[in-house]
């Protein structure tokens, strides 16, 4: 598992300030509005402005240079504040050469959302199970799925069974859905009529990775997640999402929409609370408004690279090994996408920059799975064969030999008669 780096930004009265997480000491003093108008200058300036400040505290520039000198350590900023979250962290300008450190494939700049608290290993049980909400009012549903599709199979040479359910409002793709040959990957629905009936989706489905396409929206300090119905959008505020049974078990929720990641009104960022109630060790979104396109690019590259590496990895991993859900290069993929569709100009565009990832602060644990000795059947399918031999044998007439019924029985349990 690799190691964090992780620098906590608070604040004491009026003073911001940094030092590496762990520390009880009060920290170093950093000009967050100092960053804030460099980053109106251009990206680069930003990020310069971003590395100048946290190195005033000089165990974090000696944690931060060892992290980008071939550790391939991700650095994670802890930022407990509204306005210490609103700073675009992740455009880190750091390094020798120097460089954005977001666009570096050998490390990456995430955030750290929740405090200590326990959390059980997950023992990975196939197939991956990935649920996504493609359903945004005025946006064409199809170019999601088919970035979504695309990756998907792009990672099934992998030998990693992934089963999907899309649920979409968008006439026109739930049509395509239906009109296409039927895989034995896929399952489709329509958005329900409730936020209740959606929840129960989700509960039902136990998905892995939680992916919505949607617009996203905050009011008054509210914010929540609109999606388009077949009737009447329905309106899934992050308090409903977060209180959804089965949370638990999703590994990774993605936001791939508008705000999904913005600190606004006072209030963290829908990302954020999603991971900081201690449920889910995941959360991406984004810091602004999200041009539909960019979306799209993400999904692709993104979800390419996410699947494909995590397939390589199962195939690799051993009975009761324990692997991390590696993020940083499918997160380099999807930025290093946007950043080429836009004229690849990373100093001055900030499109690149907009998806954040949040991690909870314990982190989450896959054990694998042991495989089955060959002619093994799991323990669901055991248990249904021993309901229908039971049943069978009441219904058999009380002048049936016993040889009869060992017979029918074996038939049954799958199991040698004699």
């Amino acid at each position: 598992m690799t190691e964090r780096l992780l620098i906590d930004v608070g604040y004491f009265g009026d003073a911001f300030y940094c030092l590496l997480s762990g520390k009880q000491d009060k920290g170093v003093p950093l000009d967050l509005d100092a960053i804030s108008a460099a980053s109106k200058l251009s990206v680069r300036a930003g990020g310069t402005k971003i590395y100048e400040e946290l190195c005033k505290n000089r165990e974090v520039k000696k944690a931060i240079d060892r992290a980008l000198d071939g550790e391939a350590q991700p650095i994670y900023i802890n930022a407990w504040s509204i306005p210490a979250q609103g700073i675009r962290w992740e455009s880190l300008w750091a390094g020798d050469p120097a460089r954005f450190v977001s666009l570096s494939q050998t490390s990456s700049v995430a955030r750290i959302a929740g405090t200590d608290t326990a959390r059980n290993p997950a023992r990975f049980k196939p197939p991956l199970r990935i649920l996504a909400v493609i359903s945004a009012e005025g946006r064409p549903a199809g170019p999601e799925w088919d970035e979504l599709r695309q990756a998907i199979e792009f990672a099934q040479p992998t030998g990693l069974p992934i089963q999907v359910h899309v649920v979409t409002g968008d006439a026109a793709l739930y049509a395509a859905l239906q009109a296409a040959p039927a895989v034995n990957w896929l399952t489709y629905a329509a958005v329900p009529d409730t936020v209740d009936a959606l929840s129960l989706e989700i509960e039902k489905f136990k998905p892995h990775v939680l992916h919505f396409f949607c617009h996203g929206q905050v009011d008054a300090g509210n914010a929540y997640l609109e999606i388009q119905g077949n009737v009447e959008e329905l309106q899934l505020s992050i308090r409903e999402l977060t209180q959804v049974t089965g949370l638990e078990d999703v590994w990774l929720v993605v936001l791939n929409s508008c705000l999904g990641g913005a600190s606004l009104e006072g209030s963290p960022s829908m990302a954020y609370r999603i991971v900081s109630d201690g449920k889910v060790p995941f959360a991406i979104g984004a810091t602004e408004n999200v041009d539909v396109r960019d979306a799209n690019r993400f999904t692709r590259a993104f979800y390419k690279r996410l699947l494909f590496s995590f397939g390589e990895s199962i195939k690799a991993a051993g009975a009761n090994d324990v692997l991390t859900l590696e993020w940083r290069q499918a997160l380099y993929a999807a930025r290093e996408a946007i950043n080429k569709a836009n004229q690849d100009t990373p100093e001055t565009c900030t499109e690149w920059i907009l998806p954040v990832l949040f991690e909870h602060r314990t982190r989450l644990q896959l054990i694998m799975p042991q495989p089955q000795a060959a002619g093994a059947i799991s323990p669901e399918l055991a248990a249904l064969r021993l309901k229908m031999a039971k049943e069978l044998l009441a219904a058999l007439p009380p002048d049936t030999s016993e040889a009869t019924k060992n017979q029918l029985i074996a038939a049954i349990l799958g199991e040698p008669n004699g």
